[in-house]
């Protein structure tokens, strides 16, 4: 295994197990250090590294579905049931299940979705609810959406599909449905503020979440902040992993410090314009009286 490579793989699984919960309903809130140790990163890393290299090379989200599922392969207290399953009626697709593992300790059906989300939250304005001010970098991805979507569709998949007599007749069904969601929320830097603010009282965000600052590319310059731009697969955990040709441009991911910090840390840099689109795309997609429910205008 190349060196780089390797060091990468294991702080990523390692940032897996560790990160907390993004959301804070309970039923989002899976705590992976219940259930897996870091006793698994070797086993895990030996057994697959080949399968997570490659998937580390494709979308983020399917290579932290690949982390999570090394882990659980090479665990003894659980075995993987299924994962990615389509669930179908006769007339329409219900929906997919992402993991349905057996917890051999309590001897129980485990059914999982797996989320890996980077939010933005942007400044507050007229007309836009505080619940619904955290977006995707890329305006088409709304926290609050998410959330009510993994409450309300997902992880009632396997309720829906008894319901409607169509869940797999190979799967056991599941004793609890659970979501495992994690990542980072980015709040902006102000002008005032020389360093990342400490106070986490943000809405529908977890309490113990990550969360890192964000800035415009001119505010990025005029701060000085330095470091370089890291492609996707270097999303996860603070290293700096084998060299690779950048591959994505603004808003994208950087690693680096402020004059004065101590450390390097993650931030988020989006063009100049980013902010008014963002706002402008909040304002565009909910009814300011419709609250934290989402529903479009």
């Amino acid at each position: 295994m190349d060196e780089a490579v390797g060091a990468q793989l294991r702080q990523d699984l390692t940032w897996v197990l560790h990160a907390p919960a993004l959301l804070p309903a309970p039923e989002l809130s899976w705590n992976p250090r219940d259930a897996l140790s870091d006793a698994l990163i070797e086993p895990a890393l030996e057994a697959h590294w080949p399968a997570l290299e490659q998937a580390r090379h494709g979308k983020l989200g399917h290579y932290f579905e690949a982390l999570v599922q090394t882990l659980f392969a090479v665990s003894p207290d659980y075995g993987i049931l299924a994962s990615n399953c389509i669930v179908r009626s006769p007339t329409r697709t219900l929906g997919e299940l992402d993991l349905l593992v057996e917890d051999r300790r309590q001897g129980a059906i485990v059914h999982l979705e797996l989320a890996l989300k980077f939010y933005l939250l942007i400044p507050a304005a007229q007309g836009i609810d505080p619940q619904c001010r955290w977006i995707g970098s890329g305006l088409k991805d709304f926290m609050t959406l998410k959330s009510n979507r993994l409450l309300s569709h997902q992880l009632s998949l396997p309720e829906r599909a008894r319901q409607e007599n169509v869940w797999p007749k190979h799967l056991p069904r599941p004793d609890r449905s659970l979501g495992w969601v994690t990542g980072r929320g980015f709040v902006p830097l102000l002008p005032e503020q020389t360093l990342m603010p400490k106070d986490n009282a943000w809405p529908l965000i977890a309490p113990q979440a990550l969360i890192r600052p964000w800035l415009t590319e001119s505010a990025a310059r005029e701060r000085a902040l330095t470091g370089h731009w890291i492609n996707k697969s270097q999303w996860l955990s603070p290293h700096l992993g084998p060299k690779e040709r950048r591959k994505h441009q603004p808003p994208a991911q950087w690693l680096g410090r402020l004059p004065g910090e101590s450390q390097d840390g993650h931030w988020f840099i989006v063009p100049d314009d980013w902010p008014a689109r963002a706002r402008d795309s909040m304002l565009r997609r909910f009814a300011p009286a419709n609250g934290p429910t989402g529903t479009p205008l």
